[in-house]
């Protein structure tokens, strides 16, 4: 029973991690469109320019959120698995280096 409490209170706690953060991302995307749309009401900014400025938000808050998550990753694992993981993700490019 008290690992029954104790796994329900870690999966709860998690799962509020989870939407906390994701409440913040969205949070900071809508900032940068509402002052963006300011924007465009005080300079005139053609509608076409807006929308690749908006797309441009929208694409690289997805890719901010999951870089950061996967740069977190990588920091917390040992030296020795994080090189590994190098080695294995950009193996090519070492090898082809010459030192001397």
């Amino acid at each position: 029973m008290i690992f029954g409490i104790a796994f329900y209170s870690y999966t709860i706690g998690n799962m509020t991690n989870l939407i906390a953060s994701m409440d913040s991302s969205s949070e900071d995307l809508s900032e940068k469109i509402s002052i963006l749309k300011e924007f465009r009401s005080r300079t005139s900014l053609p509608n076409r320019l807006f929308l690749k400025i908006k797309r441009h938000f929208e694409n690289n808050s997805k890719n901010e959120s999951s870089t950061h998550l996967q740069d977190k990753l990588l920091n917390d694992l040992p030296i020795v698995l994080r090189s590994q993981v190098i080695t294995c993700t950009h193996g090519k490019i070492i090898e082809r280096v010459k030192f001397f």
